[in-house]
């Protein structure tokens, strides 16, 4: 409530230019955030909408931040802009109505307003008015619908006495009207004050009195009660609990039937389940759509052979009320396990397990098997199982792998039930070791600009965007495609993939919260999203193909490869909203990603696929096709802000962002990872139709961060961003690397159902660490980048490619398929990378903000020196060149061969043999060392008589390359058989005389066996004999 002059109300201060709330229930007083305004200012009439945002009108012009005037007569709407990198949130101004445009005449002021169902304003003024041909006393109500004036109140018709001001004004969700007046009266034989509030039923034509001022407050000083909002009152919902069926060893099936709202909005409901009596929402919990009525929930995760309480919940304005108590026992079930890595080398890891639940039945044996095939099992290649039990457990170790190699690895859990496998965990062991990356170029652009976003064609060019504030030429002077419209416009600029100029161009926009999103097809048509505060047409007056709403709309702009415009368009209401992420595929489908104050519909009215909750901001999911064809779209969570997409090779969406709440509501499962209470990264997935599949949380409990996204060849999911404290994975599964302290870099994988498979934790220092980004190569190779505030080393120590030079650097660290670090180097000084991206050959781009001019590691001059965003390329090595050499010394069990390498950064070489052609690493090959040049190989371990292909290889970060493939034949054996040997004089003859023989000097044997050597037929084969040599005349029997 608001006051014409001071006043005292509760033990609190009121003034004309304050806010106050009255707890009808114990009568405390407060004042609220909103004001006080400047001195001497008067509000004149306030309203709070369903959001929480404020209506205010003033009695003279207050001008807020940004130079936001507000005159009387205006109607400003104050509401609330969320900053995705702190989580603070601050004010946001709108104008509702403005009366200049209005055609409110000069010097009128709005002295009650109030908002019908319809969303029209229904306004009174101080002072009779002529709008429309219409004219209005002071004592009326209006109806404002945008555009038109008409009387909602006649005060005349109604029994208001004539003379007074009608000064507050709200119409409840009966339809009936409570209003207040300037001055005393009568009406209908009820008596009030101005400090009084009274009760209009439209459509009965009674009065009555709301509220008695003259209760609730010490002091008037001759006050005026100048305008009010009541919150209406309810009471909690009725809900019961549905019978518990479908029972499981891991779920069931329950609900409930809400049968009264209690007079509030049911806004969430479901049922909650736990081991302990009268289980909570603070505890497992299910959520479907708000409303009353009868609903069903899964009880998903449970644990076997458990008695588990289950009570359905319902939750409205006034808060939370439950169901009956309802028990049941799950089911026996198999156990529950996860499997571990933690430490790989080239030709071992070491693994173990964790057995969440023996399933109610004793774990009698635990284990691990790994495979280079999916789905190892037991039968084929598994260690020695350990005892049973529940918990941690590990094997020995693995050994006997090959380098370079990519194997599947499942823990193992059996009980009286069967047998239960882990997840498979993907294990690439080490190659030897590696290489640096190769810096190729950077290049700087811009007038204080920020470089948010990069992408590339499928010829290799580099597209940029962010923000700019002022206008700026090429480096040859080269004009924009388009000029510059606004004070912070989106910019786009076409590099080769040399770092050469091609184009650059400007469009309208207004400053970003986050950062600017860039997608690139395979035609090089590249498609952008960010945000505008007004509407605007293109280079030849287009219109957008979806019409500006107000306040900050998402924008969508499509250009060709040469910065041609195609289209553009915005979605969104009234209110704020934003877009970071945009993902195009190889089918014409474009998706969009970001966050929204309020709700929005698509083209025709077209509803969302998920409904916007009830929280202040929720993350927005649009698809359109290329075109711009408007698809669907959808939104999710509470406090939620999306704000980047991937798109897997299945068909299905990827989004990451920031979570402030944890509360999701609609037709979803409950997380595959719960929320830690405070601010979690997210991930969610959808299918191509806007279909909700899962979503999860990571983070410590304190501010974390989902601010990078990608997918792998197998829909594997990688997130990155910023954790604030340490965290671990479900059933407290350590990082890979641990976390420091301060704000650290993370990375996470999931596979694509959603389930945990590592995380780790990089950086150091209480400042600003962030991951903005992750990248997957074609060989699974994972890379992060961001700022970086202080110098770090790797988990053993590893010093960067690159030091650390300045306050923030630009940061990128690679890793492997299964988390092991491998390189990381800074960029710098002063630099902040947001954008990441990878091309066709696996070069590595980032753009970002820098505040100064910097050179390459090697004291490279950057392409162009003009600008604040930098764009830096590091390019991946080519494959090796290979050739294999001939191969000699033939026997029956042993050749040697080797080869010829050239080419940048070969970790590991040698030569692969096999029975069939075009042998593989991953089979029997030699280890003869890393780098380029000559080797020799020995081959061991053939058999006689068989043909073999022989081939050297050579790997580096890029990949392995093969030289010719060789054939052999390995030599006869000794003859079958038991065969008696004889010595006369200096021949060798065996008894029947046919096979005849002579020694072989100078032959080696493994340790442990002697023997001698001997040709026969002129082939050479090895005999083990009793003796070192062969003395005198005697005979041995020999085994072939």
């Amino acid at each position: 409530m608001c006051r014409i002059v001071r006043s005292f109300w509760g033990g609190v201060t009121v003034l004309p230019n304050t806010v106050a709330l009255e707890n009808m229930a114990n009568g405390t007083v407060s004042l609220l955030p909103y004001g006080p305004f400047l001195d001497g200012v008067r509000i004149t009439a306030y309203h709070r909408l369903a959001d929480g945002d404020q209506l205010f009108a003033f009695d003279t012009t207050q001008t807020f931040a940004d130079d936001f005037v507000v005159r009387p007569g205006d109607v400003v709407r104050f509401g609330r802009l969320l900053d995705p990198f702190t989580g603070e949130e601050s004010v946001l101004y709108t104008l509702e109505f403005e009366a200049v445009d209005a055609g409110l005449p000069d010097g009128v002021m709005v002295d009650a307003l109030t908002v019908a169902a319809d969303g029209n304003l229904l306004l009174s003024f101080d002072t009779t008015v002529t709008l429309g041909g219409s004219t209005f006393g002071p004592q009326d109500l209006v109806r404002y619908d945008g555009a038109t004036f008409s009387m909602a109140l006649n005060s005349a018709t109604a029994g208001v006495p004539a003379g007074l001001n009608l000064d507050g004004a709200q119409l409840l969700p009966s339809g009936h009207l409570l209003l207040s007046f300037d001055g005393s009266g009568t009406i209908a034989g009820v008596a009030f004050d101005d400090e009084d509030i009274l009760e209009y039923d439209p459509a009965g034509g009674s009065w009555e009195m709301a509220y008695d001022g003259s209760d609730h407050f010490e002091s008037w000083i001759a006050a005026d009660l100048g305008a009010f909002f009541v919150v209406p009152s309810a009471s909690i919902p009725t809900v019961t609990t549905a019978v518990i069926t479908s029972i499981t060893s891991a779920s069931a099936t329950s609900g409930g039937n809400v049968t009264s709202d209690g007079g509030s909005a049911i806004n969430a409901r479901g049922v909650c389940w736990g081991l302990t009596v009268n289980p909570d929402t603070s505890g497992s919990c299910s959520s479907e759509s708000p409303g009353a009525g009868v609903f069903i929930s899964a009880i998903t995760n449970l644990t076997s052979n458990s008695l588990y309480h289950v009570r359905a919940y319902a939750t409205n304005a006034a808060g939370t009320s439950y169901g009956s108590d309802l028990q049941f026992t799950t089911a026996l079930g198999l156990p529950t396990l996860i499997a571990s890595i933690s430490t790989v080398t080239t030709t071992t890891a070491a693994s173990g397990g964790y057995v969440y639940s023996d399933g109610g039945a004793t774990v009698t044996a635990r284990g691990i098997c790994w495979s280079t095939s999916p789905s190892p099992a037991l039968g084929g290649t598994c260690g020695s199982a350990v005892s049973g039990g529940t918990g941690t457990f590990v094997v020995d170790t693995i050994t006997g792998l090959q380098p370079n190699t990519t194997y599947y690895l499942r823990a193992y859990a059996t009980n009286s039930v069967g047998t239960a496998y882990s997840p498979a965990l993907i294990v690439g062991t080490l190659s030897f070791p590696g290489q640096d990356p190769l810096y190729a170029w950077h290049t700087f652009y811009g007038n204080y600009p920020t470089g948010d976003g990069v992408a590339t064609d499928a010829n290799g060019n580099v597209y940029i965007t962010g923000h700019s504030t002022a206008t700026w030429t090429g480096p040859n002077g080269e004009q924009p495609r388009h000029p510059l419209t606004g004070s912070d416009d989106l910019f786009v600029v076409k590099l080769d993939s040399s770092g050469v100029y091609q184009w650059h161009t400007f469009y309208r926009t207004t400053t970003p919260n986050y950062r600017y999103g860039i997608a690139v097809d395979s035609d090089g048509n590249s498609y952008l999203t960010g945000a505008s505060d007004t509407s605007w047409t293109g280079p030849s007056g287009q219109p957008p193909l979806h019409a500006f709403s107000s306040g900050s709309n998402i924008l969508v702009l499509k250009l060709d490869t040469s910065g041609a415009y195609q289209w553009h368009t915005f979605f969104g209401d009234s209110n704020n909203s934003q877009g970071f992420g945009i993902a195009v595929n190889g089918v014409g489908d474009l998706y969009v990603s970001g966050y929204s104050y309020t709700t929005w519909t698509g083209p025709n009215g077209a509803p969302p696929v998920s409904n916007f909750g009830s929280a202040s901001y929720a993350a927005f999911v649009l698809k359109l096709n290329v075109d711009g064809v408007y698809r669907w779209h959808s939104f999710h969570g509470s406090n939620t802000s999306g704000h980047l997409i991937a798109l897997p090779a299945d068909g299905t969406v990827y989004v990451s962002g920031n979570d402030g709440s944890g509360v999701w509501t609609g037709d979803i499962q409950a997380p595959r990872n719960p929320h830690s209470g405070q601010g979690d990264g997210f991930v969610l997935k959808l299918d191509s139709d806007g279909g909700y599949l899962w979503h999860t949380f990571y983070g410590s409990g304190g501010y974390d961060t989902g601010d990078g996204l990608a997918a792998d060849s197998l829909s594997n999911v990688y997130i990155t961003g910023r954790s604030d404290a340490a965290w671990t994975g479900p059933g407290g599964v350590q990082p890979l690397n641990s976390y420091s302290n301060g704000s650290n870099i993370y990375a996470l994988k999931l596979d694509s159902n959603g389930n945990y498979q590592w995380h780790s934790f990089y950086g150091t220092g209480s400042c600003y660490n962030n991951g903005f980004g992750v990248l997957v190569d074609s060989g699974n190779n994972v890379y992060l980048g961001g700022v970086a505030c202080l110098p770090w080393n790797g988990p053993e120590d590893q010093s960067p490619i690159r030091a650390f030079d300045g306050t923030s650097d630009a940061f990128v660290l690679k890793l492997s398929e299964t988390g092991g670090y491998q390189w990381h180097t800074f960029y710098g000084p002063g630099n902040i990378g947001i954008g990441f991206a990878l091309d066709s050959a696996n070069n590595i781009y980032a753009t970002g903000y820098s505040s100064c001019v910097w050179n390459g590691p090697a004291g490279q001059a950057p392409l162009h020196a003009d600008g604040n965003t930098f764009v830096l390329k590091l390019a991946q090595p080519g494959l090796p060149t290979v050739t294999t050499a001939a191969v000699t010394g033939v026997g029956a069990f042993t050749a040697t061969s080797g080869g010829t390498v050239s080419g940048a950064g070969v970790t590991s070489r040698g030569v692969c043999w096999g029975t069939l052609p075009d042998p593989v690493v991953g089979g029997n090959c030699t280890g003869d060392g890393s780098g380029t040049g000559t080797f020799a190989s020995v081959i061991s371990g053939l058999s006689p008589n068989t043909v073999y292909h022989v081939r050297a290889f050579a790997t580096n970060l890029t990949g392995t390359a093969y030289g010719e493939d060789l054939n052999i034949s390995t030599c006869g054996g000794i003859p079958s058989g038991s065969v008696s040997w004889w010595r006369g004089e200096g021949n060798y003859n065996d008894q029947s005389g046919t096979h005849n023989a002579t020694p072989v000097n100078g032959v080696s044997f493994l340790p442990g066996k002697v023997g001698q050597a001997f040709s026969f037929n002129g082939q050479n084969q090895y005999l083990a004999l009793p003796g070192t040599t062969v003395q005198g005349s005697a005979s041995w029997t020999v085994q072939s």
